[in-house]
């Protein structure tokens, strides 16, 4: 059962990191995700090595956090993308291009086909998203990251104009131009300022947002969607990007 639950984990990234390849979302090493395990954290890296690969291929390594963000908080586990890993790549050999993150009693550590590498640089985004996630909407265990290019642009005209005000600007408009934002995105969009990749800042900015909605928008970067699948994220960053691309067609601001 979990190796079902493993593989058809797989086929889907395969599909969503090829689909947002197409779009245009994912330029060289541009976006990440990661997706919860509920298994037990002791057997997480037995279930990622056995599902495909061989024990002798995995090693588990340790992650040396200097942040709060990493510190404490529940046991969890989760896959995510790796550092630097492209969505091309990981749509070809996904768990090549993946680790399994375990925090256990404080100590994180993490599973990854290779040595040299290390999960996403938006691990700390992931992290605390991921153990919001399992304690207050546990039914949510899938975090995606991406650029969308529309959106994105939409950012970039709007917020010099509503400097005070940017979340309902952006959600006045988008929400005018589709009746899909408002039907599909009812809890509204999340806003994040311009802030450093990586960063703790970002991570804890975009938690404070996620209290409140499933899909963020990164001011300049690109967008962040919670959702119990990696596509029902995905189709709520679809419907914004639509609706982003609709109204710079219309140049409304």
């Amino acid at each position: 059962m979990q190796n079902q639950h493993i593989l058809k984990l797989i086929e889907e990234i395969k599909e969503i990191t090829s689909h947002c390849l197409n779009k245009g979302w994912a330029e060289r090493n541009a976006g990440n995700f990661s997706y919860r395990l509920d298994d037990n954290i002791v057997d997480v890296g037995n279930v990622f090595m056995h599902s495909v690969l061989s024990q002798e291929e995995t090693k588990p390594h340790h992650h040396d956090p200097t942040h709060a963000a990493f510190e404490g908080g529940c046991d969890i586990s989760f896959l995510i993308s790796n550092s630097g890993a492209k969505f091309r790549d990981i749509a070809k050999d996904p768990l090549k291009h993946c680790s399994i993150v375990c925090s256990k009693e404080g100590n994180l550590s993490y599973y990854s086909t290779d040595k040299k590498a290390i999960p996403s640089s938006e691990l700390q985004s992931h992290l605390l998203i991921q153990r919001y996630l399992q304690k207050e909407q546990p039914v949510k265990k899938s975090v995606i990251h991406t650029h969308p290019t529309h959106l994105i642009a939409f950012t970039h005209k709007f917020v010099g104009t509503h400097p005070h005000c940017p979340k309902k600007h952006l959600n006045d408009i988008l929400e005018s131009i589709m009746p899909e934002v408002s039907m599909f995105i009812p809890q509204k969009t999340g806003f994040v300022d311009l802030l450093p990749a990586g960063s703790s800042e970002l991570a804890e900015a975009t938690l404070k947002e996620l209290t409140h909605h499933d899909v963020i928008v990164w001011k300049k970067h690109g967008c962040l969607a919670v959702a119990e699948t990696l596509w029902d994220a995905i189709d709520m960053i679809e419907i914004l990007d639509k609706a982003a691309y609709i109204a710079l067609l219309s140049d409304l601001n």
